[in-house]
């Protein structure tokens, strides 16, 4: 989408090493900078059942689903990560109302309310 409303320009994409060719070719000349990348690494849950699971990412939902690890609810940083966790069944998914982790905690208050 932005490929079509972006004017030729001089453009800056500072991004993750995943999914790079979603954003080359605009019509300018854009400069791609790899901030991060995800690397796996292997975990040991420490619990069979969490109160609350927090997705960052749509990483993070991949990290849930390959450890089976299971909460009574899921909280998503955004709609990429709730549409994630929808998508593979997860129910009682919240989504923060802001990509932030101050949001993220005002939404882990409103799921305590409801009595963790």
């Amino acid at each position: 989408s932005l490929k079509k409303r972006l004017p030729a320009s001089k453009i800056l994409i500072p991004h993750s090493a995943s999914n790079l060719e979603g954003v080359k070719g605009f019509r300018g000349q854009e400069k791609i900078v790899v901030l991060y990348s995800n690397k796996k690494k292997p975990i040991q849950p420490r619990a069979s059942l969490y109160d609350v699971a927090i997705c960052t990412s749509k990483a993070a939902v991949d990290v849930l689903e390959t450890h089976k690890i299971n909460a009574r609810y899921y909280i998503a940083i955004g709609p990429q990560s709730e549409k994630a966790l929808l998508a593979r069944g997860y129910s009682n998914v919240s989504c923060a109302k802001e990509a932030s982790y101050e949001s993220i905690v005002e939404a882990v208050k409103g799921v305590k309310r409801k009595n963790v």
